[in-house]
């Protein structure tokens, strides 16, 4: 039997996205998923599963399923923290970059901060269909080798729930 053996045992559902990540580029997407997940080399990971609706590089259209991880152990761990705040900023219509959410950005504490991470990859998925602006651009890191540094920032088009997500951080 070789190889055809488990055929029978294989998923058949379609791919959402592993192996798809973002090139250089400007997207706006809609968010698939939020995954925390426990690697083969027993490191967590987080994982966002987007759907892409608007795209500036042409070999990533709209319709391209791309993921963006994080990873929080190693050198991952001196960003990750950095990276995943500025996540689900964008994903609350909040822009870390924007001095005029900084108020808000800060008045969220700590324990907000992990309600709103362990809500978002449970099992309901709350922020599916959410939308976000992703920048992916390369850079090189201390070593001179070369990365791709994302950021994330609200949407041009948020969903209603994150409206209202907005609004309750900003009252």
């Amino acid at each position: 039997m070789g190889v055809l053996a488990s055929i029978n045992y294989s998923k058949t559902e379609a791919p959402r996205g592993g192996g798809i990540y973002f090139l250089s580029g400007d997207y706006e997407v809609e968010v698939n998923a939020c995954k925390d997940i426990i690697t083969q080399k027993n490191e967590e990971m987080f994982i966002l599963e987007t759907k892409i609706i608007e795209s500036t590089n042409a070999l990533l259209p709209e319709g391209t399923r791309p993921a963006w991880t994080q990873k929080f152990q190693g050198p991952a761990a001196q960003v990750a923290p950095q990276n995943m705040k500025m996540l689900w900023c964008a994903l609350m219509n909040l822009n870390i970059f924007d001095p005029k959410d900084a108020a808000a950005i800060a008045a969220i504490t700590e324990a907000d901060w992990r309600a709103f991470a362990t809500e978002a990859i449970s099992d309901g998925q709350p922020l599916a269909g959410a939308r976000l602006h992703v920048c992916a651009f390369k850079t090189k890191n201390k070593a001179g080798g070369e990365f791709t540094k994302h950021t994330f920032t609200p949407p041009k088009n948020p969903t209603e729930f994150q409206i209202a997500m907005r609004k309750e951080a900003t009252k």
